[in-house]
């Protein structure tokens, strides 16, 4: 049998029993009672019926609205995977930023420490620079008395030569 033949017999199967019992208790019973045991025998498996039908249309409706629910729950799922993926990348590029930052903090601070020593240092190479320019000074300006000196001394050489020199 087809799957919706087997279907139908298990969801109204229960409704076509209880109309043979409807049957069978009518022709037992005497006179009009009859009448209003199949009236409402008939309006119960009505009901029933009715109650059965709606049930089977809603739970169709519930089996299409879950079958969309679960690929939208997959699709989730895979998205909710793809984010947790970025996340991890992203934590691993963090702390790795965090890394270099923490090498760059460093390597700053040595080179404060370094430039402090340069700066320093450079200080003493001014101060010393300063101090041998003037002393070049001061040693051009005695060099340059000397030579006055030495030129006066030549001349003054010179003319004393001259002046024990015989003359002609």
């Amino acid at each position: 049998m087809d799957a919706s033949v087997l279907s139908l017999v298990k969801d109204y199967g229960g409704l076509l029993i209880g109309l043979v019992f409807l049957f069978a208790a009518v022709s037992v019973i005497p006179g009009r009672a009859k009448w209003y045991v199949l009236t409402a025998g008939l309006a119960i498996l009505g009901y029933e019926a009715y109650l059965r039908t709606r049930n089977r249309k809603l739970m169709a409706e519930a089996d299409e609205e879950r079958k969309g629910l679960r690929i939208r729950a997959d699709e989730l799922s895979r998205r909710s995977a793809e984010l947790e993926n970025t996340v991890t990348k992203l934590n691993q590029q963090l702390a790795e930023n965090k890394a270099k930052l923490l090498a760059l903090n460093k390597e700053t601070d040595e080179l404060a420490l370094h430039g402090e020593d340069i700066l320093q240092r450079k200080a003493q190479l001014d101060e010393e620079s300063l101090r041998r320019s003037e002393e070049n000074e001061t040693l051009l300006k005695t060099m340059g008395n000397h030579e006055e000196l030495l030129t006066v001394l030549r001349d003054a050489q010179h003319a004393l030569e001259k002046m024990d020199r015989p003359a002609p």
